[in-house]
């Protein structure tokens, strides 16, 4: 089915049933196990996330342009300025046909990472891109949690996309948020591998 299971896409549409109440219906018994295996990230769970976080040495992000994450985690950091992320990896977009004002916006989001990177907030920082719209963005704290949200096209954003700001958080607690994280390292390290090229210099 692509870059997400047909169980995740319902967990994604679910997710957004609960702030857009839109999208799909599910069954009772599956809305139930659904929400025993994810949150919704929102002011009332951020501490959660802040400090798995602050636990986790290895982060991988696949977003468009990782503006939010980059300001999260940076914001973070700050409060915390002992702190060092081992490793972090991302992937970002870079199509042919991106705008000026599009890669001017990727671009100062790079540098910014690196900033961060040579401020020794990252011990190793590496980015690279892919080339072809999304449907989903994710963020993977080691391999306890991750993020989850969804990526519409809407022509009148700057980057011509909508993103939910309000993903859908999976832990490895349950059996279902295990097999959802795995899932997603298993294909951000794929693509990883597929772009090995498509690297910032």
């Amino acid at each position: 089915m692509g870059l997400i299971t047909l169980v995740e896409k319902c967990i994604l549409k679910f997710s957004e049933c609960l702030y857009e109440k839109t999208f799909i219906k599910l069954q009772s018994k599956s809305r139930n196990l659904f929400m025993k295996e994810f949150f919704i990230y929102n002011n009332s769970t951020k501490k959660k996330v802040d400090d798995k976080l602050l636990e986790s040495n290895d982060i991988r992000i696949y977003s468009v342009n990782s503006h939010i994450m980059r300001e999260q985690i940076n914001f973070i950091l700050q409060q915390h300025p002992q702190h060092t992320i081992n490793r972090v990896c991302i992937l970002v977009r870079k199509k042919k046909d991106e705008t000026k004002k599009d890669l001017d916006t990727l671009n100062s989001e790079v540098d910014l990472w690196r900033k961060m990177r040579n401020n020794g907030k990252i011990a190793q920082l590496d980015i690279r891109f892919y080339k072809s719209d999304i449907d989903i963005y994710f963020t993977i704290l080691g391999d306890s949690m991750c993020l989850l949200g969804t990526v519409r096209k809407n022509k009148d954003m700057p980057t011509q996309t909508e993103v939910s700001f309000n993903p859908a958080v999976f832990t490895s607690q349950g059996e279902n948020g295990k097999k959802v994280i795995n899932s997603l390292i298993e294909k951000f390290d794929e693509l990883w591998t597929n772009n090995e090229n498509n690297t910032f210099l």
